[in-house]
């Protein structure tokens, strides 16, 4: 849970990142849209993790910066996006089959 409340807290600051330098309106909106699914995993998993008075990551969205010049192509921004939408669904599936082997 921990780990991946971690990596969504940076997909939320990269989402950001990546929607404020996007030229295409419809990629700014794709990360802006990502950008709210994920926090509100990262509000779940940390909601699960304070009932049972455990830590929860801190979040990096202060470390994003006002710039809005496009370090990348909108290309290769929506490549990275969706890679990472993959690698997650693979991580939540990993915790999933530890929480069965739990049970």
């Amino acid at each position: 849970m921990f780990d991946n409340i971690q990596r969504n807290v940076l997909g939320i600051a990269t989402l950001i990142g990546f929607s404020q330098v996007a030229k295409s309106k419809d990629v700014a909106n794709f990360m802006v849209c990502g950008k709210e699914i994920v926090a509100k995993h990262v509000e779940i998993f940390s909601s699960i993790l304070r009932e049972d008075d455990l830590p929860v990551p801190m979040t990096w969205d202060s470390e994003v910066t006002t710039s809005t010049v496009a370090p990348f192509s909108d290309k290769l921004m929506m490549f990275q996006t969706t890679a990472l939408i993959s690698i997650g669904m693979g991580y939540y599936e990993q915790a999933w089959q530890q929480v069965q082997d739990m049970t």
